[in-house]
């Protein structure tokens, strides 16, 4: 039962919730993106307090695979984008795990534009 309380405490961290978290990983990669978008294009931030509206929408399965793909492309494994070498990029992304999740769930956390 320790264990499991302690691993629930790892998972959820300190004083910020998973759709905190989401957030900050997801401006952490628009800003490794930016340099190879087209003038002109936008990026669209996590809407928090939708997330936290929706989450109850996901498993806790869902939850945790959608914190481990968004911590990957967030994190060291995939390096800023480049111009030029956008291909590496993209591959440095396709090696993070992919997000098994329903619909309902990923789009409650990550709306359609």
């Amino acid at each position: 039962m320790r264990m499991v309380l302690v691993m629930f405490m790892v998972l959820v961290g300190c004083g910020s919730t998973v759709c905190e978290r989401l957030a900050e990983d997801q401006a952490n990669f628009q800003r490794k993106i930016r340099p190879c978008l087209n003038p002109g294009e936008q990026l669209v931030g996590l809407d928090v307090q939708a997330c936290e509206a929706n989450i109850e929408q996901c498993t806790q399965a869902e939850i945790r695979s959608v914190e481990a793909g968004s911590s990957c492309v967030s994190g060291a494994q995939v390096p800023a984008c480049r111009k030029g070498e956008e291909s590496e990029f993209i591959q440095s992304v396709e090696r993070c795990p992919e997000i098994d999740a329903s619909d309902a769930c990923f789009y409650g956390i990550y709306p359609r534009p």
